[in-house]
């Protein structure tokens, strides 16, 4: 968005959801750094966006904070996946 559509939207979330408006801006920084509008429902579209992108992926994003696979999931479903070959053929 640029400059006059960002200032055209609501300065604050209560005056966002008063108007019905599904987004707004408040002038400063998210805590991420991020300088762009707000949703009502889940705050900073960039923010947003890079969560939803790293929870699709399963990928470690530059500094997004996101730590990876869970190790004793892994053992789990390795385990499970020998234990279900050996059930397949019967042993």
């Amino acid at each position: 968005m640029n400059e006059a559509e960002l200032k055209a939207l609501p300065d604050s979330k209560a005056e966002a959801k008063e108007q019905g408006a599904g987004f707004y801006y408040t002038g400063e920084p998210c805590g991420s750094g991020h300088d762009c509008e707000r949703s009502v429902t889940t705050g900073c579209v960039k923010c947003t966006a890079n969560r939803e992108k790293r929870n699709a992926s399963g990928k470690n994003l530059p500094n997004s904070g996101y730590k990876g696979v869970n190790k004793k999931n892994t053992l789990k479903n390795d385990a499970f996946q020998k234990y279900s070959k050996y059930y397949q053929r019967g042993k």
